[in-house]
């Protein structure tokens, strides 16, 4: 499914209108308020005192008298689930581990190999007359024993042994 750039720009246009139709709102109640007070100023004619207490009754009233302390008045209560008291045994199941066939690493590079598995974990290296020998050893079970061993001749995979 291809994009039109025009849909996407008219849904953009739509969020941000709406956006703005919020501010405007929200700005004219902030004016209105704002018009209401300077208007109580000039009609009452109080003195600073006077304006001390109109402002503690309308914080009292706006905001709820809570002063913006921390403190949580939320009388709201968690539920209690009820746990059962005997506790099913678990049942694991056995761990089947899957074998993978391998065959395909064969005639790799060793440059593959190591795109393929990343480097790893121990290296046996043996350098003969003919040829140069390795065995790269991955998926670590116990200190020296592995799961894969890889068996490369010359940089070429010949073979490999998976317990």
């Amino acid at each position: 499914m291809r994009c039109n750039i025009s849909i996407v720009m008219e849904y953009v246009k739509g969020f941000f209108s709406i956006c703005g139709s919020i501010l405007g709102f929200i700005w004219d109640i902030l004016v209105w308020i704002f018009d209401f007070i300077w208007d109580l100023i000039l009609i009452l004619d109080l003195p600073w005192w006077g304006w001390l207490i109109v402002i503690v009754i309308l914080s009292l009233i706006f905001g709820g008298g809570s002063g913006g302390s921390s403190k949580s008045n939320n009388n709201f209560k968690e539920p209690v689930v009820n746990e059962p008291t005997i506790k099913e045994p678990k049942i694991e199941e056995p761990v089947v581990k899957e074998r993978v066939d391998y065959g395909y690493l064969i005639d790799m590079s060793a440059e593959e190999l190591k795109y393929e598995f990343g480097e790893p974990e121990d290296i046996d290296s043996k350098v003969l007359k003919t040829k140069k020998k390795e065995v790269w050893k991955y998926f670590e079970t116990r200190k020296g024993q592995y799961d894969l061993k890889i068996i490369l001749e010359n940089d070429i995979v010949v073979g490999y042994e998976q317990k």
